[in-house]
C-alpha cells in the first residue's frame, strides 16, 4: 500500500469553526483521534482529569484529554 492511499487532506467542523488538516484514514477505527492543538481550535471541552484507552497494540494506552460531540 503506497503512502498517499492512507491520508487524505480532511476538513473537521464544529459548529461556526474548521480546521483542515492531513489525516490518516483508517476504516476499521472505532474511535478518531486528533492532536490537542486541533482540539483547542475547534473548541474541544477538556476533562479534569485525563482517561486512558486501551489499542490494539499489546500494552498501547491512548491518553484521552477530553470530547467532542459530533454529528452525521
Amino acid at each position: 500500500m503506497r503512502t498517499e492511499e492512507v491520508f487524505a487532506e480532511v476538513e473537521l467542523k464544529s459548529r461556526a469553526r474548521s480546521v483542515s488538516v492531513l489525516a490518516l484514514v483508517d476504516t476499521g477505527a472505532l474511535r478518531s483521534v486528533i492532536s490537542k492543538g486541533v482540539a483547542e481550535a475547534l473548541g474541544f471541552t477538556f476533562y479534569e482529569e485525563p482517561h486512558w484507552l486501551g489499542t490494539a497494540e499489546e500494552g498501547g494506552r491512548l491518553k484521552l484529554i477530553g470530547f467532542i460531540a459530533v454529528s452525521e
